[in-house]
């Protein structure tokens, strides 16, 4: 059962014991995803299903443009995934290069490793170093917004990181459930507070990653 939304996390890092570690590192870049969604391409999306619900998921030019939380039904995946698009995506058969697996496999509970190339079209170079920042951020700790702040240079910006981070188009890949208040409390989610803490909890009892 998910915890209150006003209950904050025990400790600042998460603690682990021995579960298979899933690993990846930038299969992304292989011809064959390149070649699927190069720059010729239109970008396309795939929607599959997880033990949590559908996801959606999007690139362009070999980056993950979008990725959705767990939904209940496919075709609300589809359009969530889609909604908001400045292009024309359409839609593959293709698993991004088992880009797919290894978010099934996260949404079991397992530890993946996100290394993907990010398709940041759009984004301002806040944004960019704000997500670039909490990809540090590894599975099973939290960071505050204040760190991100420091972190990117700018201390005192905590407010504009949690804007920021409340853009963020590819929530798991981009870890934003992973930054939290200074305060112990866990801040907002553009998803929900409940899929915050669940994915903070499902962290949390899962072991074998690093700090």
């Amino acid at each position: 059962m998910a915890a209150s939304p006003h209950q904050a996390p025990a400790a600042p890092v998460l603690q682990h014991s021995i579960t298979p570690r899933f690993e990846w590192e930038g299969t992304c870049r292989d011809p064959v995803f390149r070649a699927i969604i190069g720059p010729d391409m239109p970008g396309v999306y795939y929607v599959f299903e997880t033990r949590l619900g559908w996801v959606g998921i999007a690139g362009k030019d070999g980056r993950i443009r979008r990725l959705t939380l767990p939904l209940p039904d496919k075709r609300e995946a589809e359009k969530a995934v889609k909604e908001g698009m400045p292009e024309h995506f359409v839609e593959t058969k293709h698993d991004f290069s088992g880009e797919a697996d290894r978010i099934r496999a996260y949404f079991r509970g397992e530890w993946v490793d996100f290394k993907c190339e990010i398709d940041a079209a759009g984004s301002s170079a806040f944004d960019r170093r704000v997500r670039a920042a909490a990809r540090e951020i590894g599975y099973g700790r939290v960071e505050t917004y204040g760190w991100i702040a420091a972190r990117i240079g700018q201390p005192g910006a905590a407010r504009a990181v949690g804007r920021a981070l409340g853009r963020n188009p590819v929530p798991v890949i981009v870890p934003c459930h992973r930054v939290i208040r200074s305060d112990g409390h866990v801040g907002g989610f553009s998803a929900g507070l409940e899929w915050k803490i669940r994915l903070l909890d499902m962290e949390k009892h899962v072991r074998g990653g690093s700090a």
